[in-house]
């Protein structure tokens, strides 16, 4: 199609209005070649500026750069002097700005960038510019070269890990290895863990296998998992709302260790039993999460670790009480009237009296000097108690990041199991 625009001297606004025709192993509906159209056109008619990687540093001078990707993605690697405003929390984070000031964009391949430009020049930003091509690009021009702290992943590119094996990949499978890419997404937890182990069960040692995961859990999930079953982590990065991961089957006596360094990083032996309490948060009542905490604070003041994996009611212990507004359905709004929004509205399980109880147990706790329960959350925090959030709970009541208080991790079964498996105690509270 490109070669007949050429022949014909169309151009680029020719094609964004050509009708080519939709055929799944041959055409998508959203057709490459208007794609392009679509892009250069915008930027002829200046319905977007772009800044080039070819023009740094001169392009960012005096401008802030904004980094709207993921807290997670910001940590492995990022411009100097870049501020991260990961795209969800930018609407509420630009109130105050000062619109005169020079801004720079930038994200992985340059969507999300596009998403926060058009968002800053609708609210009377004049001086808004996003990177063409996003961080991928701007590093292979540069020549970016990663090391231990700036990026420990060793697969860079979606095109590399979503593909066969490298060829240095390769080298170090078996003389049979096998690669299988596995697609995950739509599973809530237990699910991707499960369909991995199943196929994984079928493969040999250093056999590899590629699962994509919609489950934004799996972030803590793979390497407990991995670990646990002695296999290896060669790659943990961000894809869409979840994970891709590419796991190399280990023996199965073999050492449990999973490979991976970085923020998700996860090593030592995995079953190593030591002085660790695990907790799972299943409760919604007052008294029963009050003596949850009180017995996890007691723990780490005894010099213990602590996890504790909340799930169903337990979760509701742990939402904010004015969480950012987002659109939600109706079935949604219907379940976020109806549970608590935080600790401060849990209910006794027993003498609640339409909330009398409630409040004169509240009382009576204050007289006799014990703590809040939003009080021993918050000492559990600073002591580093770990808080985990399921996140299939999440996924039916329609509970987002962003609506439970900070320090939340997101994990799945596989997390908690990860966590009670070096434990010497466990609860179900």
């Amino acid at each position: 199609m490109l070669a007949a625009a050429l022949r014909a001297g169309m151009t680029v606004y020719d094609l964004e209005t050509l009708e080519l025709s939709y055929a799944p192993p041959f055409g998508s509906a959203k057709d490459p070649v208007n794609m392009v159209g679509f892009v250069a056109a915008n930027t002829l008619r200046g319905d977007l500026a772009l800044w080039q990687a070819a023009d740094y540093p001169e392009a960012t001078d005096g401008a802030r750069i904004i980094d709207v990707r993921g807290e997670d993605e910001f940590e492995i690697w990022h411009l100097p002097g870049a501020e991260n405003v990961p795209l969800k929390d930018l609407r509420r984070r630009q109130e105050g700005w000062d619109r005169a000031t020079p801004i720079r964009l930038y994200c992985a391949v340059g969507f999300r960038s596009y998403l926060a430009y058009r968002s800053l020049v609708q609210r009377g930003f004049l001086d808004v510019k996003t990177l063409s091509g996003g961080m991928r690009t701007f590093r292979a021009f540069h020549d970016v070269t990663p090391s231990a702290i700036d990026e420990p992943l060793p697969v860079t590119s979606y095109a590399e890990h979503a593909g066969p094996p490298s060829a240095e990949t390769a080298t170090a499978l078996d003389s049979t290895g096998v690669f299988v890419d596995l697609d995950c997404t739509g599973l809530a937890c237990p699910g991707p863990i499960m369909k991995l182990q199943e196929r994984i069960a079928t493969l040999a040692p250093g056999d590899e296998i590629l699962a994509h995961v919609s489950d934004a859990g799996f972030r803590l999930d793979a390497p407990a998992w991995a670990a646990k079953n002695g296999h290896t982590i060669l790659v943990l990065t961000p894809e869409g709302p979840g994970y891709v991961a590419r796991f190399r089957k280990g023996h199965p006596a073999g050492a449990a260790k999973a490979a991976l360094s970085g923020p998700a990083a996860f090593t030592g032996p995995a079953a190593r039993i030591k002085d660790k309490k695990s907790f799972v948060v299943f409760s919604g009542d007052l008294d029963k999460v009050l003596a949850a905490f009180i017995m996890a604070n007691g723990a780490l003041a005894m010099g213990d670790e602590v996890s504790m994996f909340f799930t169903f009611w337990g979760l509701n212990s742990l939402r904010r009480q004015d969480p950012p507004a987002r659109e939600k359905s109706a079935v949604m709004r219907m379940f976020g009237a109806a549970l608590p929004s935080g600790a401060n509205d849990l209910k006794l399980s027993t003498l609640n009296m339409l909330g009398g109880g409630t409040a004169m147990m509240k009382k009576i706790m204050k007289q006799h000097n014990v703590a809040s329960l939003p009080e021993l959350i918050a000492s559990a925090q600073t002591a580093g108690v770990r808080l985990v959030g399921c996140t299939m709970t999440m996924d039916l009541l329609g509970i987002a990041q962003e609506d439970l208080i900070d320090g939340v991790e997101l994990g799945g079964v596989a997390t908690f199991l990860g966590d009670a498996s070096e434990s010497n105690g466990g609860f179900f509270i």
